[in-house]
């Protein structure tokens, strides 16, 4: 009995690991942003149950934050700032949920924000 349970536990994950996948579409943003900008992207995601995080943070930064509240008018922003005197490259993965029934979402989006940063 124990056997049949581990082998049907294996079957759902497995089920739920090729997946997970289905149907996201990655894109890809170049920017090139001065050391001491602050950059923001409007991810266009507005409705109540739609959101967005970061799945791979930058690595260079002093902010790299999602932000969705009152002074943004209730979109949602990435917003990035380099950390002093850094030039070079440096990228952030950012997963967006939009539509659905608030359980889950419509259209998934994968979106890698490629950020050069010179003086």
């Amino acid at each position: 009995m124990k056997s049949i349970l581990h082998i049907l536990m294996l079957i759902m994950f497995a089920g739920t690991l090729f997946s997970c996948n289905d149907g996201i579409v990655t894109r890809t943003k170049n920017v090139t942003v001065k050391n001491s900008e602050v950059f923001e992207f409007d991810l266009n995601i507005t409705g109540v149950e739609e959101g967005a995080r970061i799945i791979r943070q930058a690595l260079h930064f002093e902010t790299s934050i999602i932000v969705r509240n009152a002074a943004t008018n209730y979109n949602t922003i990435y917003r990035y700032k380099a950390i002093d005197e850094y030039y070079g490259t440096d990228e952030v993965e950012i997963e967006t949920c939009t539509g659905g029934d608030g359980i889950r979402c419509d259209s998934e989006e994968r979106l890698i924000i490629k950020i050069k940063i010179i003086p």
